[in-house]
């Protein structure tokens, strides 16, 4: 259970112990220590913020979970905001994304969290689309579809894993994700949609596995990086 989790480190080192770690590549205060200090009005202190100041890549967790009255999202966000710190949020509560996060430069970073099932899309609907800050997505193992357009135009995203659970991506899912240089997809997945990775321009690495049966018009058109494709014999429409 991560919800009362202080803070989180993260090293291209994680199974060394930490005092043999040579450098810690992220450190994410969690939603948890956030709103705490959000409570006892600590968290746009001079005292924080100096704190802070003295990391280079450190960010701040931020809960989300369509709810604010109950989670003060909108008034943390704005104190975070204003202090110019990378953003994370942590978005559970919910069986699917929301619109809330279209077009939001200021979000680095995002974790979907239990029971989310759908990250939705649809056209000019993805939750994350034109995110262009946005550089890492952890999905939880409760998503089963990543919806179109999902996170369209997210053109500085690196790394983004996709659980077991995921059975479809579907059209446009990570099209124009420019940075993204690979992508493991699980043996679960069904349905690639069309335009599903197109233009991602960086992408070198993608293997489709064999439980994909369908896969959409130009799902890779344009990923002038990618040297090598194998359609696995599963797949019956393209």
């Amino acid at each position: 259970d991560d919800s009362s989790n202080f803070v989180y480190l993260y090293s291209n080192q994680m199974n060394e112990c930490l005092m043999k770690h040579v450098k810690i590549d992220t450190i994410v205060i969690s939603s948890f220590t956030t709103r705490m200090l959000y409570n006892n009005g600590s968290l746009n202190s001079d005292e924080f913020t100096s704190l802070v100041n003295n990391f280079n890549n450190l960010y701040v967790e931020i809960q989300y979970n369509n709810n604010n009255e109950s989670s003060n999202f909108e008034q943390i966000f704005e104190i975070v905001l204003k202090m110019k710190l990378k953003i994370q949020v942590r978005i559970l509560g919910v069986n699917q994304t929301d619109q809330k996060f279209q077009n939001k430069p200021e979000i680095c970073s995002v974790v979907i969290d239990l029971p989310v099932a759908e990250i939705s899309g649809g056209d000019g609907k993805g939750s994350f689309e034109k995110c262009s800050s946005l550089e890492k997505v952890f999905i939880s193992n409760s998503v089963k579809l990543i919806g179109g357009g999902a996170f369209y135009y997210c053109t500085k995203l690196k790394y983004i894993n996709i659980p077991d659970s995921v059975t479809v991506i579907n059209g446009g899912a990570f099209s124009e994700c420019q940075s993204l240089t690979e992508i493991s997809l699980p043996n679960t997945i069904i349905s690639i949609g069309s335009l599903a990775f197109s233009r991602c321009s960086s992408l070198c690495q993608i293997k489709v596995p064999d439980s994909v049966t369908s896969i959409g018009e130009s799902a890779f058109e344009d990923c002038s990086s990618l040297k090598q494709f194998t359609i696995p014999s599963s797949v019956k429409n393209i």
